[in-house]
């Protein structure tokens, strides 16, 4: 079960804004031609959502594609897996794909998105087309909503163009998505950001917003990238939640951007979250790791965050498990922003650290 969250898309295009400006310290992986020239003009463009949707609808339809055909097998075999083991599963016994489609499925392996031929994703679509037929498999695909578009697209008539039918229904998530791989394939992973020992500063800094505080309780910083922790507590009660409804995986995010006074952006890589609810009040964390370390140059950091939301996923206590939940999202109209002194960086004392667990 997945918690929504609003403000993935927003972070999504700060990321690429931040890509033009990041300090010369930082060292990125560059990527096949074609998909570094993508990357560099969405950092330059006004609206990179915008951008992408008008210029590129095919190579938008590609990536969608792709993803879901290529995260169509590992998930069907882990639940297949689980069932064999004896793990009771909800959907029932789940659907077993023919040595053929197998096959068909593991032309996607080691291939990219933006590269793959478009007659290898419409030959492997075409081969499940069969499959929509079987109960168990619609029942699979249909429960979870990664594979929404791909349930569509076997529903399509025969004489169907699958690639328009994408770019007219899904341009604008496609549009997100897209964005979304081409950050993955440049961003490091968590363990290159953090190390055991950090330079930590606990500045205790509120900012406030819509009538609730948050926190900046710490910075860490370390030789490849740094970690700003932020806390807050949240009631129940500004959700407005229907009578005998509470929250249960409750997550919070935002559009984080971080520059320092010499002009540079630092990438803002993983968010990661900590939750403990008590009573109908959430005490909540967010863990930003960000990409490169400080400058040597800079003396403040400014970390200013738009569109934070929080979301939560309803239940009423005692209920049978349902397929699906309501959502509820409570989203800030204001900016909230901390400007951290770090002028004196250099005599902080180096301490044992860990990140958040979870992204």
């Amino acid at each position: 079960m997945r918690v929504e969250r609003p403000w993935e898309g927003h972070q999504l295009i700060a990321q690429v804004r931040a890509l033009s400006r990041l300090p010369p310290n930082a060292r990125l992986p560059r990527l096949p031609e074609d998909e570094q020239v993508l990357l560099e003009s969405l950092a330059l463009a006004e609206d990179p959502v915008e951008w992408l949707e008008r210029t590129s609808g095919v190579t938008i339809a590609q990536v969608m594609l792709w993803k879901a055909l290529k995260d169509l097998a590992p998930y069907l075999q882990g639940a297949y897996r689980a069932w064999q083991s004896g793990v009771h599963l909800r959907l029932g016994k789940p659907p077993s794909l023919s040595e053929e489609v197998q096959e068909s499925l593991h032309l996607l392996d080691n291939t990219r998105p933006t590269t793959i031929s478009l007659e290898i994703l419409k030959t492997v679509l075409k081969k499940l087309r069969p499959y929509h037929q079987d109960e168990a498999f619609r029942k699979y695909i249909e429960n979870e909503e990664a594979f929404s578009l791909l349930s569509e697209l076997l529903s399509l008539p025969r004489e169907g163009d699958e690639i328009e039918y994408i770019v007219e229904k899904f341009s604008h998530i496609g549009s997100i998505e897209t964005i979304r791989y081409l950050i993955s394939q440049v961003i490091p992973p968590p363990a290159l950001l953090w190390e055991p020992s950090m330079k930590v500063f606990h500045p205790n800094m509120p900012s406030f917003a819509d009538g609730y505080q948050v926190t900046l309780k710490e910075v860490a910083i370390g030789s490849h990238g740094f970690a700003l922790t932020l806390q807050t507590k949240i009631s129940e009660a500004l959700f407005q939640l229907p009578k005998n409804i509470t929250l249960m995986l409750v997550e919070w995010g935002g559009a984080a951007q971080i520059f320092d006074d010499q002009g540079y952006h630092y990438l803002v890589c993983h968010q990661l979250g900590e939750h403990v609810g008590r009573g109908r009040t959430h005490y909540m964390k967010l863990q930003l790791l960000c990409f490169p370390s400080i400058s040597p140059a800079a003396t403040k950091i400014t970390l200013a965050i738009d569109h934070m939301s929080f979301s939560g996923i309803g239940f009423q206590p005692k209920q049978k498990v349902q397929q699906h939940y309501p959502h509820y999202v409570l989203q800030s109209k204001g900016r909230l922003t901390w400007s951290i002194d770090v002028s004196q960086r250099d005599i902080w004392r180096p301490r044992p650290w860990k990140p958040l667990i979870g992204e």
